[in-house]
């Protein structure tokens, strides 16, 4: 499962990262020139304007990253012993993740069971992407006020 995990970890992080550097030049220049007329260190105004005004699309990012994530199969196929309803006692030992449970199940002759999990699978990633739109609502909220 470790192994599994920094595939998924470094597969995932270009995704992160490019969209981190998007959210960081959507911020407007007048507020990094308005922070450096005032006197402010440039540091002090990455720290205090810039990442404070991009945190939202860098949660957002992150958020909708590991949605990506939970619902990736190939690399864990070829990463992972494949163990069925086992759940794994440390990080070295073999493990599943859901969309090999559904590719299992629909395999083997059991299309209940993999229609069930695919129902589950779907209802986490779109928890994560609501859960992603809300904290960068929120985030957005906090940073410029309640603007409508």
């Amino acid at each position: 499962m470790l192994g599994g995990g920094i595939t998924l970890a470094i597969m995932i992080l270009p995704t992160i990262v490019r969209s981190t550097q998007e959210s960081l030049l959507s911020v407007q220049g007048g507020l990094r020139e308005g922070a450096y007329a005032l006197g402010t260190s440039k540091v002090r105004t990455i720290f205090k304007i810039v990442l404070p005004s991009a945190a939202g699309g860098i949660v957002t990012a992150i958020i909708l990253a590991i949605g990506r994530v939970v619902s990736e199969s190939a690399v864990l196929l070829l990463t992972i012993n494949m163990v069925v309803n086992k759940v794994p006692e440390t990080l070295m030992s073999p493990g599943t993740s859901l969309a090999l449970d559904i590719y299992y199940f629909a395999s083997h002759g059991y299309p209940d069971e993999a229609a069930a999990t695919a129902v589950v699978l779907l209802i986490f990633v779109i928890f994560l992407n609501l859960l992603a739109s809300f904290i960068g609502k929120m985030i957005k909220k906090s940073t410029y006020g309640d603007t409508k």
